[in-house]
């Protein structure tokens, strides 16, 4: 009759008796740096982060958004299309605004990924860039709504003509500015990120929870707990959080590894 389910420890090796029966005994192993690599999903010491050509496509999009804002009004009466220049440049921004987002979106899935992996220092120190296009846009698009009713509130000649006797620019205008605005606003963020990823793929640095070398970590002056300033505090205490939530998704994954060859093995013990 076999015996009841008992949980195997994470780190196991099996010794089968000569009949090939269930195991006699288990030794429990210290997991090694190569293991916690292999635990981590990194085959290698560093891991770099393959965003630059998203930015890249970003910052294209914005400069063709800023491109269109001023060639759409010049262009307008040979369009083949009965739609008035403001109402193109409507649609055209939505159009960039689903791309940004997109690109946003795997902007961040990337850094997320490499938190997971184990470079909770990068992150921390450019997670306020991440997503900088996305917001900004999406603060554009509110602009944008806002310009829209206005002008089908307030301008007698709608989208073609001035919206007073004393105001000689046209709606088209107020589009170019804020396109402008936000294109510089952005750009800034963009050249930013791209800098930091580019030394960061070339300083070619291992992960944060792999370094095995403590002397690294105390040599710098905010690592030291005895540090009193409040800025440094708040990033030690930011760090040692990172580290929690990162043990305890590897500890879920090797808890869910064990599991499943516990089960494996009482599989084969049971069958005849």
């Amino acid at each position: 009759m076999p015996e009841p389910y008992r949980p195997l420890p994470p780190y196991h090796n099996e010794h089968l008796d000569e009949s090939g029966g269930r195991p006699s005994s288990y030794v429990v192993q210290i997991p090694s740096t190569s293991e916690c690599h292999q635990t981590c999903g990194a085959d290698r010491h560093h891991i770099p982060i393959p965003v630059l050509p998203a930015l890249l496509a970003l910052t294209l999009v914005q400069i063709g958004l800023l491109v269109a804002v001023f060639l759409v009004p010049v262009f307008s009466e040979t369009l083949p299309i009965s739609t008035n220049a403001f109402s193109v440049l409507q649609y055209l921004y939505v159009v960039c605004w689903a791309i940004i987002s997109f690109l946003s979106w795997c902007i961040v899935n990337e850094f997320h990924r490499i938190w997971l992996l184990g470079y909770h220092q990068f992150h921390r120190t450019t997670k306020h860039l991440h997503a900088a296009s996305f917001f900004i846009y999406t603060g554009g698009l509110v602009l944008y709504t806002v310009l829209a009713t206005a002008v089908r509130d307030y301008c007698p000649a709608g989208a073609l003509g001035p919206c007073g006797e004393h105001v000689h620019l046209v709606p088209v205008n107020y589009q170019q500015i804020i396109v402008v605005a936000l294109t510089l606003c952005s750009f800034i963020f963009n050249i930013k990120l791209m800098n930091d990823v580019y030394r960061f793929n070339q300083q070619e640095l291992p992960p944060d929870v792999l370094v095995d070398d403590l002397g690294v970590r105390l040599s710098q002056a905010s690592s030291f707990a005895g540090a009193g300033d409040r800025d440094v505090m708040c990033t030690i205490l930011d760090a040692q959080g990172c580290m929690i939530d990162f043990l305890r998704d590897q500890l879920t994954r090797v808890n869910q590894q064990g599991t499943l060859l516990a089960h494996v093995l009482e599989q084969q013990h049971s069958d005849p």
